[in-house]
């Protein structure tokens, strides 16, 4: 954990003079964020998509798509414990990087609808702080916004069939 913590502050800090090892680091991050999880290290993991987050946030522009993959490939297996983590005041990591990738110039490129739909699921947990509900709705105005910025008003989104409704299957939740 402290190594992550000097790779928060190192990029805090330095920001975009650090953008050239941008590529180096988040694919670190990726690599510990994989050993944590089969290490079953959840301190480890929950801080490493926080900090992969907070880079997406400021400087996602700068990450290969390739890291991406990796990130989400990692963390597949804990989309569906969103709901039960979203009774905390803070939203869950995983409802942090939809968040961030979603507020990204052409998210649909890298956001996978498993993550998507298991955010926007939260919603429906009965017991969703109001931290939570707020990330959530975040992202569902990034996506109506990158509905509105496409031409025929469809976002693409993998693995949701090319519809931004394929994503909303409980609506009513909002």
């Amino acid at each position: 954990v402290g190594y992550l913590n000097a790779i928060d502050d190192l990029v805090k800090h330095l920001g975009f003079k650090l953008v050239g090892y941008l590529p180096m680091i988040t694919s670190l991050i990726a690599k510990m964020l994989h050993l944590a999880v089969e290490n079953d290290d959840k301190e480890v993991r929950i801080k490493c998509i926080r900090l992969f987050s907070s880079i997406v946030r400021s400087h996602g522009a700068h990450i290969p798509s390739s890291v991406y993959g990796d990130v989400f490939r990692s963390v597949e297996q804990f989309i569906p414990l969103m709901a039960v983590e979203c009774n905390a005041e803070r939203p869950p990591a995983l409802v942090e990087l939809c968040a961030s990738v979603v507020s990204l110039q052409n998210p649909a490129a890298l956001v996978p609808g498993t993550l998507l739909r298991g955010t926007l699921d939260t919603l429906l947990a009965p017991h969703c702080s109001s931290g939570c509900a707020s990330a959530v709705l975040d992202i569902v105005e990034c996506i109506i916004d990158e509905c509105n910025d496409v031409e025929n008003k469809t976002a693409r989104v993998d693995g949701a069939g090319g519809d931004i409704t394929a994503l909303l299957p409980h609506a009513d939740a909002l």
